[in-house]
């Protein structure tokens, strides 16, 4: 099982069209100024899919100051700065690093959420997200597990 858990949150909805937060599976609060982790849901909800395809891609992403880098990352044949196998998610100087497996089992959960955002903040008949939303998140979802399924 994976440490963290997103959870729906309409307030953030509303404020930042953004219905994720996220905390330890435990229900523990997380301290976003010492852990990169939080980057994971820094998308609008409109942007999931786009998330999801990069993250089935083994692609990082990067904003500002923040973004997702996947493992193995070396500096030509010496330096390694990042396991095979590792993914360092960042904000500014904060730094989470977590396993592909957990990689996947947050995308997963992020994915099955924004369909569950979609139904309870009722997102298609406010003009928030649209079938072709749906249908790639829908399309996403047995992919990430196939993609699980090979870290489990």
């Amino acid at each position: 099982m994976n440490k963290y858990q997103i959870i729906l949150d309409e307030e953030r909805l509303n404020r930042l069209e953004n219905p994720f937060f996220m905390r330890y599976a435990n229900g523990e609060e997380i301290d976003f100024d010492s852990e990169g982790i939080g980057f994971m849901l820094s998308r609008r909800i409109q942007e999931v899919p786009g998330f999801l395809k990069n993250a089935l891609e083994e692609r990082g992403e990067t904003a500002e100051y923040c973004g997702i880098i996947m493992g193995p990352m070396t500096d030509g044949d010496d330096l390694i700065w990042l396991d095979e196998g590792l993914v360092d998610v960042y904000v500014m100087d904060t730094r989470t690093i977590i396993t592909y497996k957990e990689f996947y089992e947050l995308s997963l959960q992020i994915a099955e959420k924004a369909l569950e955002a979609m139904t309870v903040f009722q997102l298609k008949g406010k003009g928030k997200v649209d079938d072709k939303w749906e249908d790639d998140i829908r399309k996403y979802i047995p992919l990430l597990k196939e993609k699980l399924a090979l870290y489990i």
